[in-house]
């Protein structure tokens, strides 16, 4: 019996455990400040990117992974080494392959996202991590900045 074919896309990140580059080489980081916080408590924010160069047909919403969710005043969040955009399929017999399709890494554009109360707004789609060790940005409404780096 034939059984069609089925591709399946997914982006992962790529954690680096076991590491011989230098401490300085660290990823880039985000400190992201909620500024929904009135009186202690805070609407959660979503910080997620997606890679320009991953070219998708992306749902209404649009792609992206999701960095991390802000409910506090603030929260810094590292940028990730890579991330790696697959292509999964399922062969005639069962079996799944995986395939990178293509790599991402902090010296090549992002497209940073933010979702919260107010819907989802993309904030940069221009976003070099590496062209800084650190940035931040005040949500919502607040510009991508250039800083120190956080949580160091």
């Amino acid at each position: 019996m034939f059984r069609p074919r089925r591709f399946l896309v997914a982006v992962s990140l790529l954690a680096a455990a076991c590491t011989t580059e230098p401490k300085s080489a660290a990823p880039p980081s985000l400190l992201v400040t909620n500024a929904t916080c009135d009186g202690g408590a805070c609407a959660p924010l979503e910080v997620g990117v997606w890679p320009s160069k991953f070219a998708l047909p992306c749902p209404v919403g649009g792609c992206h992974v999701l960095l991390a969710t802000v409910t506090s005043a603030s929260a810094c969040v590292p940028i990730p080494r890579s991330l790696s955009l697959k292509a999964i399929r399922e062969d005639s017999l069962g079996y799944y392959d995986t395939t990178i399709v293509a790599t991402w890494t902090p010296t090549e554009w992002l497209e940073l996202t933010a979702w919260g109360l107010q819907g989802a707004a993309q904030l940069d789609t221009s976003f070099v991590p590496a062209s800084s060790s650190g940035w931040s940005l005040s949500l919502p409404g607040g510009p991508l900045a250039p800083s120190k780096p956080c949580g160091s």
